[in-house]
């Protein structure tokens, strides 16, 4: 498993603009996207589960 924290530097990103990320990464590695957890009252950012191919 590798975990991949994005640090945008003070910036904030919106959700579709995190999930256009995650999407773009996951095409380059050549892997694909399982779930992508939006942020709630316990914890204040996104999860994103990839699954190498």
């Amino acid at each position: 498993m590798r975990e991949i924290r994005l640090s945008p530097l003070g910036q904030h990103l919106s959700l579709a603009e995190i999930r256009g990320i995650v999407y773009s990464v996951a095409r380059h590695i050549g892997a694909r996207v399982l779930t992508i957890d939006d942020p709630n009252a316990a914890r204040s950012f996104v999860a994103v589960m990839l699954e190498e191919q």
